[in-house]
């Protein structure tokens, strides 16, 4: 079977970076061996997203697929994307967060690795901070914890959400507790069905993005992701079984003696600020319940 890349871009209230976005997409894409489709899937805008996607459309003269989803969340978004691609015979399936820019060679560089070897089952690309005239004390914390060579933490071994490309995307349409980040169950479900070695990070495929600049954006993502990891693990039980290391980087102390005085002071924080963050997560669940959603908008990053 020819190798047919169906690249999806799931964008929510992104009117100000969607063009900048698929502009950087157009330009890597181009350098592909393989043919290519791309679907925009524009899920619960209250925006001029959808505005915006039809401007860069008539601007460019590029051809691509744009569906709407008055209500959809990511991952029925991604769904969407992946049914459709499905039809227009694609055997990979590629997504790129909408509030982010790509490097020139991001996708070539993570289709060469998928595609060179059969164990692969999914790619995700190095994800590098935009820089910032004035960075906040957390902008600098999770800088920190972004670099690639963290060694206070464990390897990455789960997938990461901004760019990744996979063979298997197969996340069940659960009615009663729905699944709303992409990343989590799939990297979960990968991880049981094809071992360790299925998901591999590419350093070369960079993908700039905006780094969250307060603690209320901080704990709008930890929440998410905490709240997420916890309903999958509750609701499928073949993940139980993982290494606790596979489902989260694990933090690693006496690594902070090799450190720098400066990168300790920020490895502190950010133990810190975890920790005040799950303080409040499990007042707001005994306490406040129904009152905010899993997923809250940040100011930044996405």
């Amino acid at each position: 079977m020819q190798n047919r890349l169906a690249i999806g871009v799931c964008a929510k209230n992104e009117e100000g970076g969607i063009a900048t976005c698929l502009t950087s997409i157009l330009k890597s894409a181009n350098r592909l061996s393989c043919d290519w489709n791309l679907y925009i899937c524009v899920n619960g805008s209250t925006d001029s997203t959808l505005v915006q996607i039809h401007r860069w459309i008539t601007k460019t003269g590029f051809q691509c697929k744009v569906l709407v989803l008055p209500h959809a969340n990511l991952v029925e978004a991604q769904r969407c994307i992946v049914n459709q691609a499905v039809v227009d015979k694609c055997n990979y399936y590629g997504f790129i967060d909408a509030d982010t820019k790509i490097h020139k060679y991001c996708i070539p560089y993570l289709m060469d690795r998928i595609v060179k070897n059969k164990n692969i089952k999914a790619v995700y690309g190095l994800s590098i901070p935009s820089k910032t005239h004035k960075p906040t004390l957390i902008e600098r914390i999770m800088n920190n914890y972004d670099q690639p060579k963290a060694e206070v933490y464990s390897a990455r071994k789960h997938l990461h959400g901004r760019a990744f490309i996979t063979t298997d995307w197969n996340i069940p349409k659960n009615i009663e507790e729905p699944l709303i980040c992409d990343d989590i169950y799939l990297s979960c479900y990968l991880l049981k069905k094809y071992g360790e070695q299925s998901i591999q990070g590419v350093e070369n495929a960079q993908v700039q993005f905006k780094q969250i600049r307060s603690f209320e954006d901080y704990y709008k993502l930890y929440k998410r992701h905490k709240l997420e990891k916890d309903k999958v693990l509750k609701n499928y039980n073949e993940f139980k079984t993982l290494p606790t290391d596979q489902v989260y980087r694990q933090f690693l102390p006496k690594n902070l003696l090799h450190d720098s005085l400066k990168n300790g002071l920020l490895w502190v924080l950010l133990l810190g600020i975890k920790q005040v963050a799950s303080y409040r997560l499990t007042i707001e669940k005994l306490f406040y319940p129904h009152v905010k959603p899993q997923w809250e908008e940040t100011l930044t990053s996405k």
